[in-house]
């Protein structure tokens, strides 16, 4: 099957970016046919409307709206926010190795034929709370109204629907059945405060700590929302894995090995991108009704009501009750309950984030996670792939810390204890600086050509977004601790890390995709 068709996003942003992004997925595409297709399988999902503009939107999924309100919602749909969804979808999608989407799809084909492969359910697991979280994501930076009106817009648009629908049918219902019906509606709830640490940190070099803030805030109640749908799923799993079954790639559904879908190029179904990317269109035009019409009934659009909460049922009046309370005896008046320990902040028993010392032309690499990893290497991904980095030769360490003080289990088993000073900006370990390495770069450009360290590879990059890299010319955009490269041999995003010195925009020393990157003289100030 052909790979899905793919917009040059390189020079785009804003509604023009989504705009690109929903014309990447008509009707007749493989991840608009299986998604529909899915969605048709379940209760309560409206039909898949196929716009692939946000104008098309305004028209075939809400009936026609006023011009005005449209334009107002390109406006909105230029805010920095939705470019920062899309490409947390787009990471999503291709996550660990370009395999995120297909462990769920994979996952639900062979509990319908009745194989399973090793190390399925915990991977499918992990997968469920990273997209939860994702998930979270897209709906705090598509949906900026109040905490107790977002997941209630969310479920008003027909876009919003479609996701959750999609997520508790495809990553919870059908791989993870027993396990819902188990926990009998609790079961998101209880993953997501169980791998919530461990999945955030797998998404902080793509969204950032106020994303992950961010999107924690609304974790819980969203985990709510997920385990009601997944309920409604299990009496439909049989019919959804038939369906699935149906419409994907017969190399997804032949139940051949994941090593073979990755060679047959399986990553061509990236629904959570077509997803998020309908939702921030809807999400655009439901505002702009809310700012400019807020009371009138325009297609469906939800009202000022439609976000209110429930009213809440009458309490039932308590009987009365008959015994008097006991006074409290002479000894237990006189023994005040002692206060509980308290508990050391997240800040106190964590580090978290790649940092560099530079001096006198050497570097040294700390790389902390908040489940207590440590490596002296920077990783090649952002999704955190321990085990591809230590077949990559990368020794992996650990860490505890305790306030101010933190030791170091090194790879090679050397133990160091040290005083940290944790700032902004900074690590420092008994007084030696080392700076942050991963920013938030996104909207940015850089400018230089730098070297592969020990090899004869360069990187040019041009304020314009163009790039010359080892496999040819192409186009780049920068993001959270990450870069995005599209050559004509596709799209491939890495791991990017920087102390930004001394320039931001022509940083001396970069790490890309694990590979250490120093900056070339440029031509102009070279000496002859």
């Amino acid at each position: 099957m052909a790979p899905e068709p793919r917009p040059d996003r390189s020079r785009l942003s804003g509604h023009a970016l989504l705009d690109a992004e929903l014309q990447g997925f008509r009707h007749t595409s493989a991840t608009a046919r299986a998604v529909d297709a899915l969605l048709k399988a379940v209760p309560d999902v409206p039909a898949l409307s196929p716009y692939v503009s946000m104008r098309d939107a305004a028209e075939r999924a809400f009936g026609g709206l006023p011009e005005a309100i449209v334009a107002r919602a390109e406006e909105l749909a230029d805010d920095a926010h939705i470019d920062e969804a899309l490409f947390a979808a787009r990471s999503i999608d291709t996550g660990d190795t370009g395999l995120t989407i297909i462990t769920g799809l994979r996952s639900a084909l062979s509990m319908f034929l009745g194989t399973t492969t090793s190390g399925a359910d915990a991977q499918q697991r992990t997968d469920a709370a990273l997209k939860a979280l994702g998930i979270a994501y897209f709906v705090a930076r598509l949906i900026p109204e109040a905490d107790d009106r977002r997941l209630r817009m969310l479920v008003a648009l027909p876009a919003g629907r479609e996701l959750v629908a999609y997520y508790a049918a495809v990553e919870v219902a059908l791989p993870l059945r027993a396990a819902v019906e188990a926990a009998d509606g609790t079961y998101l709830q209880s993953l997501a405060e169980k791998q919530g640490r461990s999945v955030a940190s797998k998404l902080l070099g793509i969204i950032g700590k106020k994303g992950i803030a961010d999107a924690n805030e609304l974790l819980d109640d969203l985990a709510a929302l997920l385990d009601a749908r997944a309920l409604d799923m299990l009496p439909h799993a049989d019919a959804l894995a038939d369906t699935l079954r149906s419409v994907l790639p017969p190399v997804i559904s032949s139940g051949r090995a994941l090593t073979d879908i990755v060679a047959a190029g399986a990553d061509a179904l990236p629904a959570y991108r077509m997803l998020c990317a309908r939702l921030a269109a809807e999400s655009c035009l439901a505002r702009a009704k809310l700012e400019l019409a807020p009371d009138a009934d325009l297609g469906g659009l939800p009202t000022p009501q439609d976000l209110l909460p429930p009213p809440e049922p009458e309490p039932e009046p308590e009987p009365e009750k008959q015994a008097e309370t006991p006074e409290p005896s002479a000894a237990s008046a006189s023994a005040p309950t002692p206060p509980p320990t308290p508990e050391p902040s997240p800040q106190e028993t964590v580090l978290s984030g790649t940092f560099v010392h530079s001096v006198d032309g050497a570097d040294l690499w700390l790389v902390f996670t908040e489940d207590g990893r440590f490596s002296s290497h920077p990783l090649a991904s952002n999704t955190l792939d321990w085990d591809a980095h230590e077949r990559a030769g990368h020794a992996i360490g650990s860490y505890d810390r305790r306030g101010d003080q933190v030791r170091i289990v090194w790879p090679d088993g050397h133990q160091t204890e040290s005083t940290v000073v944790e700032t902004t900006y900074t690590l420092v370990i008994d007084g030696e600086v080392c700076r942050r390495a991963d920013y938030d770069l996104t909207g940015a450009a850089l400018d230089g050509t730098w070297l592969e360290r020990g090899e004869t590879a360069r990187w040019t990059f041009r304020p314009d977004g163009s790039i010359d890299t080892p496999s040819g010319p192409g186009h780049y955009a920068l993001g959270a601790a990450a870069v995005s490269v599209k050559t004509a041999s596709g799209v491939a995003v890495y791991a990017l890390y920087s102390d930004l010195l001394p320039d931001a925009a022509r940083p001396a020393l970069m790490a890309l995709g694990g590979k250490l990157l120093d900056r070339l003289p440029d031509p102009s100030t070279e000496t002859t």
